[in-house]
C-alpha cells in the first residue's frame, strides 16, 4: 500500500472540479470545463454513475476500515 497511487489518483479526481472551478484564464475557462464535465456525467447510465460512486466509496472505505482496526 505504501508505493500505491490509488488514493492520490482519488484525491485528484475529487479535488480537481472544485480547483477549476476557480480557474479562469485566456487559454482554459475552468467553470465551463466543470460544468460540461458535470453535464456529461449526469448524461451516463445510472448503473455507470452508481459504479464511479461504489468504486470511490469502496476506496476511502477500504483505507478507512483499515485505520479502525487494532492491531490485536
Amino acid at each position: 500500500a505504501a508505493t500505491s497511487w490509488k488514493d492520490e489518483y482519488t484525491l485528484l479526481v475529487v479535488s480537481l472540479p472544485a480547483i477549476l472551478s476557480f480557474v479562469e484564464t485566456d487559454w482554459i475557462n475552468g467553470p465551463a470545463v466543470v460544468l460540461a464535465g458535470m453535464t456529461a456525467l449526469a448524461s451516463t447510465p445510472i448503473w455507470y454513475q452508481a459504479m464511479l460512486g461504489i468504486m470511490f466509496c469502496a476506496t476511502v472505505g477500504v483505507r478507512w476500515s483499515r485505520r479502525s482496526q487494532s492491531d490485536t
